[in-house]
């Protein structure tokens, strides 16, 4: 009997400096057992990691990473400048694309640069280009001799010029944040022109998808630091019961460490012991949830 409630797993960052083995301890008996979406780097830049050193207060991370700059010598900024092609970590590399075969694993686009700058994240419009946007997607599909089908946005931040992009790009969207406008008059324009999407706002049960802006986009519930397992469990399993899709997002890094993992390990073991639930990459989720509507 096939399934019919479908839960996605999303993993943020992988990117060149990350190692087989992070993966492998982080998700453990799962991996490369249950597919799942990783959002992939293709051209990492230096920021990517450096805001985890610059993340305290929180809320002045990015003026924080300014400041950095600002006082790092010529070489430290020779080094944090560098960009890092994924595909240069052919260990890694090696691993995913067997995994892609087997439908383990879903190579998902996460942004180009993961750049961080003081102003926030990197897709939005005034600092993110269509030919860089194609260009990190045309890469990732050469190194896994894949399609790319999905794009996860650093930060879940994007806004509508960004959105044109993906949709020239054929792309579906992976978004847990809002979709931004570049002022209230873009803002009007855009439910004048899609008033769909008035409707979808004032829904207030699960959807599998959302429909704003012409397009169709889902999100995820997130597994991070502070997070409440029995509300997220609670969370997924309400989505379920309503409208049989949810998903679940985090970061391979985050279930490094042993507590985290232990606990997000037994999530996914009592979702799938669930009745009438199966695990399905952010492609599949799509397009089942595409076909329910």
């Amino acid at each position: 009997m096939s399934a019919s409630r479908f839960v996605c797993l999303r993993d943020d960052d992988t990117n060149f400096f990350t190692s087989v083995e992070e993966l492998r301890i982080a998700y453990g008996p799962y991996w490369g057992v249950l597919p799942i979406t990783l959002a992939v780097i293709p051209f990492a830049h230096g920021s990517e990691r450096k805001i985890f050193d610059v993340e305290i207060p929180y809320e002045k991370k990015f003026e924080n990473l300014r400041k950095w700059e600002q006082g790092a010598t010529a070489d430290e900024l020779s080094e944090y400048h560098n960009v890092h092609p994924i595909g240069m970590n052919h260990d890694l590399v090696k691993e995913l694309s067997a995994l892609v075969t087997d439908g383990r694993v879903e190579i998902a686009q996460h942004g180009v640069f993961h750049r961080y700058t003081e102003f926030g994240a990197e897709l939005l419009g005034d600092r993110m280009s269509f030919a860089s946007l194609r260009d990190g997607k045309e890469y990732l599909e050469k190194v896994f001799d894949i399609k790319v089908h999905t794009l996860i946005p650093p930060g879940n931040v994007i806004d509508l010029t960004v959105i044109g992009y993906m949709n020239r790009l054929g792309m579906n969207l992976f978004s847990s944040g809002r979709i931004r406008a570049k002022n209230r008059w873009e803002t009007i324009q855009i439910y004048l022109k899609h008033p769909e999407s008035f409707v979808d706002r004032g829904k207030n049960t699960p959807q599998p998808l959302h429909h704003r802006y012409g397009i169709h986009y889902f999100g995820s519930h997130t597994y991070e630091e502070g997070c409440d397992i029995k509300q997220l469990l609670s969370a997924v399993k309400r989505d379920l019961d309503a409208c049989g899709f949810s998903a679940i997002g985090t970061h391979y890094r985050f279930l490094g460490n042993e507590d985290h993992r232990k606990e997000y390990h037994s999530l996914i073991e009592q979702i799938a012991a669930m009745n009438d639930v199966s695990f399905v990459t952010a492609k599949d989720y799509y397009n089942k949830a595409l076909l329910a509507k």
